[in-house]
């Protein structure tokens, strides 16, 4: 689990201090071969800080260095000595998590509409569903390619909450689909942003368990 840095709001004539939280993505390298990962971009303040557990009770591990445009995914690089692994949280039917191994290009025949997908964090829990459309282009959020998706069991409640924001999405095969968006009004569809749109930028997802310099 990730937070914000703290900032005050008024609410009813009073003053409240407020953080936002939400999970961490996948862990990425640049060109440079720099490490990083990824975050939703609308979890943090301007500040960049990124604390964990959160602002009152953990410490700051890392900052944001830069917001992808028109995606809502941000990078982020962690303090130096942590350590981190692209694999998800243990289930009943995965005690070990499921380690991802790559990018899918969110395209048949690597995706088709009705696969399976998957999705793990602190927030829904461990998260079932199908593949609904492909190469979506959602009005108002730019010329991004979103995955369409339906989620049909949900651990914790019946359908994602805002902490779920920037998950990763996996395929069968352990591959990342896209990073969690949010859901559509008045629909049970979901979407997320397609993980090919980190190649756009200059990333790529990085392999093994890596520690922070």
């Amino acid at each position: 689990m990730l937070s914000s840095s703290v900032r005050t709001i008024i609410r009813n004539g009073e003053s409240e201090e407020y953080f936002k939280t939400t999970t961490s993505g996948i862990l990425v390298t640049n060109q440079k071969g720099e490490l990083f990962i990824t975050v939703t971009t609308h979890g943090f303040e301007d500040d960049g800080l990124v604390y964990h557990p959160n602002p009152h009770k953990g410490t700051v591990i890392g900052r944001v260095i830069e917001n992808l445009p028109g995606t809502d995914i941000s990078i982020a690089r962690l303090s130096s000595g942590l350590r981190y692994v692209n694999e998800t949280f243990g289930t009943y039917a995965a005690p070990d998590g499921v380690r991802m191994n790559g990018i899918s290009p969110a395209y048949p025949p690597h995706l088709r509409v009705y696969d399976a997908l998957s999705m793990n964090n602190p927030f829904s829990g461990s998260c079932e569903g199908v593949t609904m459309a492909l190469g979506a282009i959602i009005a108002g959020e730019g010329d991004k390619g979103y995955v369409a998706h339906e989620w049909s069991f949900f651990e914790n409640g019946d359908q994602p909450v805002d902490g779920s924001c920037g998950s990763p999405i996996l395929d069968a095969e352990g591959k990342v689909v896209g990073l969690f968006r949010f859901k559509a009004a008045d629909s049970s569809l979901c979407l997320s942003v397609s993980a090919m749109e980190l190649r756009e930028f200059g990333y790529d997802i990085c392999s093994g368990e890596q520690s922070f310099t």
